[in-house]
This record gives structure tokens, C-alpha cells and sequence, in this order.
């Protein structure tokens, strides 16, 4: 799957079930604007609510800028409100 972290949220706010057997524990692409990035910590969010843990830091990300990640997509925090990725590769 390739999809934007808008149209996944989307389809987390219409059926929650339905998303979870589509995308969940399964490799995919998301892209967005970066709105946060924490070197230390493999961080990176997009688009304020999608939280990826990446496999090695790249410090040309800049905030602000569009990024394409490969990850696998582990869920949606309630507590948080936000989506959850790891071992994820930024794609050129």
C-alpha cells in the first residue's frame, strides 16, 4: 500500500476494524510534511500524528519537508491519538 497520513486517518475515522485488517502489521509507504523529528530517538512524525521509528537517522530530513516512508504500520494509540510505524526507511 502507498497512502498519504491524511487518507489513513481517514480510514481509521470511517471504520476502525476495516483499517486494522488492511494496514495493520503490514509493510507500507506513507508520505506527508515532517512536523517533528528527533534524531536521538529514531523519530520521526508526520503531518502531527503519525509517530515512525526509523532504522538508521538521516540529518538532510528537514521539518516542514515531504517525505515518503517504508515502515511497518503497528496501530493507532488511542491515549496518544496518533499512528505508529517501525523499522522504517525513508524513500527518495
Amino acid at each position: 500500500f502507498e497512502i498519504s497520513v491524511a487518507e489513513l486517518k481517514n480510514d481509521y475515522t470511517k471504520n476502525d476494524s476495516l483499517a486494522n485488517a488492511k494496514f495493520l502489521d503490514k509493510t507500507i509507504i506513507v508520505y506527508g510534511k515532517i512536523s517533528k523529528i528527533d534524531l536521538e530517538n529514531k523519530n520521526v512524525t508526520i503531518d502531527g500524528v503519525l509517530n515512525a521509528i526509523v532504522l538508521k537517522n538521516n540529518d538532510a530530513l528537514k521539518v516542514n519537508e515531504t517525505v515518503k516512508i517504508k515502515g511497518r504500520f503497528i496501530g493507532y494509540d488511542d491515549l496518544f491519538e496518533e499512528y505508529k510505524m517501525d523499522e522504517c526507511t525513508i524513500l527518495e
